[in-house]
């Protein structure tokens, strides 16, 4: 397999195929917990497979339609980013309270995405883990944002958790924050006692 970096275009992609991931808050919003964790379940297990068995699929099918342009380098022959988010979401469904799963979802299908394509974008002052300061501060404003808005607590302590989640996602490589940032998230709104 040819190693490559993503081009901005095939990130924007990427970045889209993230923002679905909305599908699964809403989801969850309006059905209760059996209905919704069916579905993340079935979704769960057909992403993992489609993950396993790519390539053989893509020989079956058609060696010429495959989503190769939205997969890093990291990904090859391993988990992809988004399944492994599956897996995070998982988690905290079965571990946290609607509210708190609903909220980290959300985090984490639009904080991490934006962080990214305006890291990738207008990025200047590296990090960590490839992430950049100016993405690190996307994360943080759209967090606060999320949270002020789903959950109208005291500002200050939403501030405290945005940073807290924007912390882990800079820390953790690029491949592992779909997964870690669901679970911090749910973790600090735990343990903060949001809900």
């Amino acid at each position: 397999m040819v190693n490559k970096t993503l081009s901005f275009k095939n990130e924007i992609y990427r970045k889209l195929i993230h923002f679905s991931s909305l599908f699964f808050s809403l989801l969850y919003f309006y059905n209760d917990f059996l209905f919704f964790f069916t579905i993340l379940f079935l979704a769960t297990i057909f992403i993992t497979c489609i993950n396993i068995y790519y390539y053989q699929i893509i020989n079956l099918i058609n060696k010429n339609i495959n989503i190769d342009f939205v997969i890093r380098d990291n990904e090859y022959r391993s988990f992809w980013s988004a399944t492994l988010m599956m897996f995070g979401f998982l988690i905290i469904a079965c571990f946290f309270s609607k509210e708190e799963a609903i909220l980290s979802m959300l985090i984490t299908s639009i904080s991490d995405p934006l962080a990214a394509i305006f890291g990738i974008k207008f990025g200047q002052i590296k990090l960590f883990n490839n992430k950049t300061l100016e993405g690190s501060f996307i994360f943080i404003v759209s967090t606060f944002l999320i949270m002020i808005f789903y959950q109208n607590s005291m500002p200050i302590l939403i501030l405290i958790i945005s940073l807290l989640v924007a912390l882990n996602e800079l820390f953790t490589p690029m491949k592992y924050d779909n997964f870690s940032i669901p679970i911090v998230s749910a973790l600090l709104l735990r343990g903060f006692n949001i809900f």
